[in-house]
């Protein structure tokens, strides 16, 4: 699909805060919430030694709001970095 971007680049702010995540389409259904939201986002995929993990990026300016945005559409999130 379209949405996965992996340039950081087009997000703006001081800082990038990333959301972790257990599957691609849970990042993509994250990465349309934040739009909803008028949150610009990124998707990266990577590797650990237990597998994949997918990574939603946004402005550390606005990690209030992506976690709200996020909660409420019942995304599971991993944790934050």
């Amino acid at each position: 699909m379209a949405l996965i971007s992996h340039n950081k680049s087009s997000i703006q702010g001081i800082g990038v805060c990333s959301a972790i995540i257990g599957s691609s389409t849970l990042a993509i259904k994250a990465q349309k919430a934040l739009a909803r939201e008028g949150i610009q986002s990124s998707v990266n995929k990577s590797t650990t030694a237990s597998g994949c993990v997918y990574t939603i990026n946004f402005s550390c300016l606005l990690r209030e709001s992506a976690e709200e945005a996020l909660t409420s559409q019942g995304i599971r999130i991993k944790g934050y970095l």
